[in-house]
C-alpha cells in the first residue's frame, strides 16, 4: 500500500473510531509526513470532510489536555496539530474548527509562519482563513 492510500486508510479508520484516535496517530504521521504536494491534496480531496474533521478534533483536545511548552514533544505535537488544521482545511462547521484552532493557537502559540511553511498549494483557502484568525 503507498503512502497516499495508507494515509487514507488512516484517516478513516480514526474518523470511523474517533475515541481510539490514540492507537492510531503515530502510524497516520508517518505516511502523512511524507505525502508530496499532490498527494497530499489527494487526500484531502478523498477523504471524508467529517473523518477529517474528527481527526483534527481529537487532537487538538489532546494538546489541549496535555500541552507544555516545555515538554521534549511539544514541538512535535505543533508541527502535527498545524498538520491536521490545514488537512481538516475549514470545509465543515467553520464556526467550530474557528474556536478549535483559536485554542490552538492560543494554547500553543503556533505562529502563521509555522501554518505558511506547511501548506501545500490546496490549503491556500485554509490558509486565508488561518490569516484572519491571527488578524482578529
Amino acid at each position: 500500500m503507498d503512502n497516499r492510500q495508507q494515509t487514507l486508510a488512516l484517516i478513516e479508520t480514526v474518523g470511523a473510531n474517533p475515541r481510539e484516535w490514540d492507537k492510531y496517530i503515530e502510524a497516520l504521521f508517518k505516511p502523512l509526513d511524507t505525502l508530496s504536494a499532490d498527494d497530499w491534496c489527494a487526500v484531502k480531496r478523498s477523504a471524508s470532510p467529517n473523518f477529517r474533521y474528527a481527526v483534527m478534533r481529537q487532537y487538538l483536545g489532546h494538546i489541549r489536555r496535555m500541552y507544555t511548552a516545555a515538554a521534549p514533544e511539544a514541538t512535535r505535537m505543533v508541527e502535527r496539530g498545524v498538520a491536521l488544521i490545514l488537512l481538516e482545511g475549514f470545509e465543515l462547521d467553520y464556526r467550530e474548527t474557528t474556536l478549535l484552532v483559536e485554542d490552538f493557537v492560543k494554547t500553543t502559540g503556533a505562529t502563521v509562519t509555522q501554518f505558511t511553511r506547511r501548506a501545500r498549494q490546496c490549503d491556500a483557502a485554509a490558509l486565508k482563513h488561518i490569516h484572519g484568525l491571527y488578524q482578529t
